[in-house]
């Protein structure tokens, strides 16, 4: 087990995050393969201001849950939002590397992808 998570830390407020919300910005034959835009609003719940590390990651079927991004929200006040925004690449949405075929390929059509986002990896 892990003493201290990544994201683990000390802060005097909390905040919420909203549902995830994707949106593929480049399908799967385009050039340089598929990408999608993912955002989320964070709001800060707390009595105090604070910041925020948002991490997001990816779970591909038949892979284990990858760190993809993270970012940190500006100082929130009590009740302010922030919507933080992601761009993944083919990489990120489970390309393998095929040596035999020299180059990175995707999985195969229909290949379950979760998007996952929070404050800490557990």
């Amino acid at each position: 087990p892990v003493n201290f998570p990544f994201g683990h830390g000390l802060s005097f407020t909390s905040f919420t995050f909203a549902p995830l919300r994707a949106a593929l910005a480049l399908g799967r034959g385009a050039p340089g393969g598929p990408r999608v835009d993912v955002s989320t609003a964070v709001q800060n719940t707390g009595s105090l201001a604070g910041n925020e590390v948002v991490q997001l990651y990816v779970k591909i079927a038949g892979q284990p849950r990858a760190l993809c991004g993270f970012k940190r929200t500006a100082a929130l006040a009590l009740g302010e939002e922030e919507v933080v925004s992601f761009q993944l690449g083919p990489r990120s949405l489970g390309s393998t590397y095929s040596p035999e075929a020299g180059r990175w390929e995707l999985p195969p059509a229909g290949t379950l992808v979760t998007l996952e986002v929070g404050a800490s990896s557990m």
